[in-house]
């Protein structure tokens, strides 16, 4: 792999954890009561993880704005 794959890769994973993150604690928001939270922080690892293996930059793409969307919305609820 050349450096530019290497850091894209490493960027990448960089920005899905902290998508990831914020999705959980946005959610822990909404749901203050653990035993609550915890099968919605299972549907969020679901969802990741059932994009883990897309490979286009097209289709990557589309799925990561349409989360940072997702998420955007959810916290604006919160007002």
């Amino acid at each position: 792999m050349s450096s530019n794959q290497v850091s894209f890769a490493v960027a990448h994973r960089r920005y899905v954890a902290s998508l990831y993150k914020r999705a959980l604690k946005t959610s822990l928001d909404w749901y203050v009561f653990r035993d609550i939270w915890r099968p919605k922080a299972l549907e969020i690892r679901a969802r990741f993880e059932a994009n883990k293996d897309v490979k286009s930059f097209k289709h990557l793409k589309s799925i990561l704005q349409a989360t940072e969307e997702e998420l955007w919305n959810f916290q604006l609820n919160d007002i």
